[in-house]
């Protein structure tokens, strides 16, 4: 059995992800690998703040992300939730060539699977009730992918939240949206507060 000293342990160097501007000054010095849980009730925007801060881990790394959503592409293409999601977040900032999304389903329980997301700097799984994510799929996820980076999307609700208490107490940020901000409590940097959505007539922008 290998051991580290406490000493070790604090002499350890996390590569961060180089953020910069309002992601730097909401989320702070965050390592490559770390966890988030991103909350929020239905239509509140929480996929496209993922999705956003998804293609800004792209921008600052110049590495591969994926995007696993519930939704499978058809013979017409992917979804149209999905597609109004990566136009939002394209009009903010252009989508990086190396953001990827899962078009076909994708089986967590499937350990085998986790080989191929380990090859991603971040994930992004919507959703954690979609996919059934217990507490042995995250601890699979967590220790097969040491360094990728996680988003785990999820309802805000009691009803649905009971089964993802082991995530809420684990991860490294919690995320909330709702009404067009942004409630951010991370290790790193403490609890922020953001305005992320702007609502001009039927015209809905996002800030990041």
């Amino acid at each position: 059995m290998k051991t580290l000293s406490a000493a070790q342990v604090v002499a350890q160097k996390h590569k961060t992800i180089p953020l910069t501007g309002l992601w730097h000054q909401t989320f702070g010095d965050m390592p490559s690998n770390f966890k988030m849980l991103l909350m929020g009730p239905p239509k509140s925007g929480k996929s496209t703040v993922g999705l956003a801060f998804l293609n800004a881990i792209a921008h600052a790394m110049n590495k591969p992300v994926l995007y696993i959503p519930a939704e499978e592409m058809s013979d017409k293409g992917l979804p149209l939730t999905v597609t109004k999601r990566c136009m939002l977040v394209n009009a903010a900032t252009v989508l990086h060539p190396k953001m990827k999304i899962a078009s076909t389903a994708m089986q967590l329980t499937d350990e085998a699977s986790y080989g191929e997301l380990s090859k991603y700097a971040a994930v992004m799984i919507d959703s954690v009730q979609a996919f059934g994510l217990s507490r042995e799929i995250y601890d699979a996820l967590k220790y097969t992918c040491p360094n990728t980076g996680f988003i785990f999307v999820s309802q805000l609700n009691n009803k649905n939240r009971s089964g993802q208490r082991h995530i809420e107490h684990d991860v490294d940020v919690l995320c909330k949206v709702l009404k067009g901000e942004a409630t951010v409590e991370s290790r790193y940097i403490g609890k922020r507060v953001v305005q992320v959505f702007n609502t001009v007539g039927q015209t809905i922008k996002l800030l990041f």
